[in-house]
């Protein structure tokens, strides 16, 4: 990162920082206490420490340019999914990371802002590549957790986890990139950008307004 920060200022050589844009991410799929601590601590790493390092970097920069620091979280951040209960919890660290250094900035001039998309058909959410990690998660367990956990718990997993792909999952990522780039141009920035469909969009706003105990439901 460093050596990244060092490579922005020499390419600038006099300009000034306009935007950086964290953009971690890998996936999970499993419910979080059937997966090895070391993939919870993984994603943690990568998703929302690494986009904690990189902030952290480019700040002092974006301070001196009044610029903005658009951080990725996900659609998820705000859906505690079990499914892939791992990464909203990644996500959510991120969100609430740009809601606090945007409370902490406020006023000097530095924009901090979130881009929240729904899921979409890349490498990153690959059914096939999710479920194999996640097959070698239950392998690694200790006995006592992999004696709880049999081939049709597996399998119904896996097919509800189908569901929810099919349900969440666009095709054109570039959906993304526009709002990211909107993000970074905007003239009057908002506090959060989702990517995604309107259904997704209403359907959070719903889990939104609806009481706890029904949206557990839903």
């Amino acid at each position: 990162i460093e050596a990244a920060v060092g490579s922005v200022e020499e390419s600038l050589a006099g300009k000034e920082l306009w935007a950086v844009v964290c953009n971690a991410g890998i996936a999970s799929l499993n419910f979080i206490d059937l997966q090895p601590q070391s993939r919870v601590r993984r994603l943690f790493e990568v998703n929302t420490f690494g986009t904690l390092a990189v902030a952290a970097a480019f700040l002092p920069q974006l301070k001196q340019s009044r610029g903005r620091l658009v951080i990725v979280s996900s659609f998820l951040a705000r859906m505690a999914v079990p499914e892939t209960l791992a990464y909203c919890l990644t996500k959510r660290a991120c969100l609430d990371l740009a809601i606090g250094l945007r409370r902490q900035y406020y006023g000097t001039g530095v924009h901090i802002c979130t881009v929240e998309p729904t899921g979409y058909k890349t490498a990153f959410a690959d059914v096939g590549t999710l479920n194999d990690a996640m097959d070698a998660d239950l392998m690694s367990l200790p006995a006592r957790l992999r004696a709880l956990v049999d081939e049709r718990f597996a399998e119904g997993f896996k097919q509800r986890a189908a569901v929810l792909y099919s349900w969440v999952i666009r095709d054109d990522p570039r959906e993304v990139v526009d709002v990211m780039v909107l993000a970074v141009r905007d003239t009057l920035p908002k506090a959060h950008y989702r990517a995604g469909s309107a259904r997704d969009k209403l359907f959070l706003l719903l889990l939104e307004l609806l009481p706890t105990e029904v949206a557990d439901l839903v």
